[in-house]
Order: structure tokens, then sequence, then C-alpha cells
């Protein structure tokens, strides 16, 4: 299906991050924890790498990390950090088990591109950040689906690898605690574009 090594071993993002890191160190490490950018979904107009077009609609994708042994071995191929694409909807379109599809989404959105109308909608769409219940919604189902697909993939593990052990359990009623958030990428419509309604045929 034309898969190459790299997108395996996601070593095209990294060399990516790399070069990144290199030349914006400063404001990388200057950065607070939880911030955000918005992003137009249609995204490039001459950006068609393989499907993802068609995957995408208005929502989020969110960054995590999980507190815990950072050299464990889990299901998580970027343990311990977790990669979670929710779409305004609440359907978690790519799980964290999908991290090359949700970076390939993330570069493809956001690389080089800056969207100042589009943090303008943002900002009155929330009041300026002041109501943020829908992507609170939307941050609850990508935690959800985390604590969901990541103990079930342990415990596939367990039947199929002798050498697999469950990492410890998340505390809370709900399994959250031990999260926290490292940065957001909100994928809005352009105003105006009427995007939501004309992508439903795709």
């Amino acid at each position: 299906g034309g898969l190459t090594l790299n997108d395996l071993t996601l070593d095209d993002f990294l060399a990516d991050l790399l070069h990144y890191i290199q030349q914006n160190r400063a404001a990388l490490e200057a950065a607070p924890l939880g911030i955000h950018a918005v992003v137009d979904c249609a995204g490039p107009a001459s950006s068609t790498p393989n499907t993802l077009p068609e995957a995408i609609r208005p929502g989020a994708i969110f960054c995590l990390k999980r507190s815990g042994d950072p050299s464990a071995r889990t299901p998580n191929r970027l343990w311990p950090y977790f990669l979670v694409y929710v779409r305004d909807d609440g359907t978690v379109r790519f799980t964290f088990q999908q991290a090359g599809q949700c970076l390939s989404l993330f570069r493809m959105l956001a690389a080089g591109r800056t969207a100042a109308a589009l943090e303008d909608a943002f900002d009155l769409k929330t009041d300026g950040g002041k109501e943020m219940a829908h992507y609170n919604e939307l941050l609850g189902a990508a935690l959800r689906n985390i604590v969901g697909t990541f103990r079930s993939a342990e415990l596939a593990g367990l039947a199929s690898q002798r050498s697999a052990v469950l990492t410890e359990k998340p505390e809370g009623p709900d399994g959250f605690k031990g999260f926290s958030l490292v940065t957001w990428l909100v994928i809005m419509d352009k105003p105006g574009s009427g995007g939501a309604a004309a992508q439903e045929s795709v």
C-alpha cells in the first residue's frame, strides 16, 4: 500500500522536529503547557497526502502526557505522550495508536502556516477563552478513548506476548488523573467558508 520505513518509524517527523528545535529552541523552552494554535481544516490547497483530506473535519488534536516510567514498554509508540484527533461531534477519528496519521495531519495543517483570522474566530467562539465547554468535552472524549484503548491494547498484549506487562493503572474514578495537557491544535472552518456543510458528502 505504498508504506515506507519512515511510515513505521516516524523518522521523518523526528527529523522535522530536530530541525525546528534548532531554529526555535528559546521559544520552545519558554512556552507554557497547554498552549494552542488554530488552523484551517481545508489545509493548503496543494496538499493531498494519501487520503488525509477525507478524514479532516473541525475538531482538535490533543497532545497529552501521562506520568509514570518514561522507559516503560507500552502499546503507545510515543509513550509517555499521546496524540488524539477528536472531531467537533466527539468522534475520535485517530487514536494514539494512529500516531503517524495524527502527525501527518498536524504537519499538513500547521507546518509553516499562520491563521490570524481563525484565531479571531476562535476568540469570538469562546469569548476570549472564557467559554471552553465544547473543547473541554472534546478533551474528555480524548481522555476516555486513551484510557479505554490503552487498557484494551495492554490486555491484548498479555495474551499474545510473554514479555508483556501492565503499566500502573491511572488514578481517579475515571482514570484521567496523571495526564497533563501539553498542547493542542484547534481545527476550524475558515470564517464564511461553509466548510463543514460542504464536506458532509465526503
